[in-house]
């Protein structure tokens, strides 16, 4: 069996879009958005239902560091946890520079003075 799975994070005007294959796809409006934060070394615990890989990781987790949470992301990367509506949603892209560059535009976002 094939399974095609991945997900893509992308910008859009007032939300963050996580579009996934394999598992649920993800809206995080900015206005939503309660905290982030940049995490070295996470440490993913299990997934309670989802897809892994021994590269990919998405779908529902669980961890001591995190608590219930959704999880897209790659392993051995660092990553975002947002919190976001009560819910914890926690991202690493493909390498660390490319989750610095979300981390980074994400504090621009949530950190502008309401006009």
């Amino acid at each position: 069996m094939i399974v095609w799975a991945g997900f893509d994070v992308r910008f859009e005007p007032d939300a963050l879009q996580i579009d996934a294959r394999s598992v649920p796809s993800q809206t995080i409006p900015f206005e939503s958005i309660e905290s982030i934060e940049w995490i070295e070394d996470p440490d993913y615990g299990s997934k309670t239902f989802g897809y892994d890989d021994m590269n990919k990781m998405m779908g529902d987790f669980s961890s001591k560091e995190f608590g219930q949470y959704t999880l897209y992301g790659y392993s051995g990367q660092p990553a975002v946890k947002i919190i976001h509506d009560k819910q914890v949603t926690v991202i690493s892209e493909k390498d660390s520079e490319e989750t610095s560059k979300l981390y980074e535009k994400l504090l621009e976002i949530i950190d502008q003075p309401d006009s």
